[in-house]
């Protein structure tokens, strides 16, 4: 399973979106998410999606969490779950379908979108990721 994840601050907008994508190993598409938080932080962005992640990657996970959350605490819980995780930084070029995401959902002032497929508009963002890109259905 791969999880790619991103967020953003622009001075425009008074808040942070963030968006992430979850695929298998064969780079279909299994869910993804996005949304916006009022924070001035694109860290706190950042952190609030990887979390946000975590609980979509994990269907049993018992974590309720918010952008008010105690963020570190609630990382720190999902952790320590049975995880077997390689953390890698993408170039922003190579991180184009999260990057979408974000700013979709920054447009739109979307709180909080779950995402069972792509978007409609979507599908060249994802063949440019990757050309071996299909979605289950």
């Amino acid at each position: 399973m791969k999880i790619n994840c991103d967020a953003s601050l622009r001075n425009e907008y008074p808040y942070a979106g963030f968006g992430c994508l979850i695929r298998d190993s064969n780079r279909v598409w299994i869910k993804g998410c996005l949304g916006t938080i009022h924070s001035s932080s694109v860290l706190r962005a950042e952190l609030f999606d990887s979390l946000d992640a975590f609980l979509a990657a994990q269907p049993r996970a018992n974590i309720r969490h918010s952008p008010d959350a105690d963020l570190g605490n609630k990382i720190h819980e999902a952790l320590t779950w049975n995880w077997n995780a390689q953390v890698v930084l993408i170039q922003r070029t190579a991180n184009t379908a999260a990057d979408f995401l974000v700013r979709y959902a920054v447009e739109r002032n979307i709180a909080h979108m779950e995402l069972l497929r792509p978007l409609n508009n979507m599908q060249t963002v994802l063949s440019c990721n990757s050309s071996s890109f299909s979605m289950r259905t």
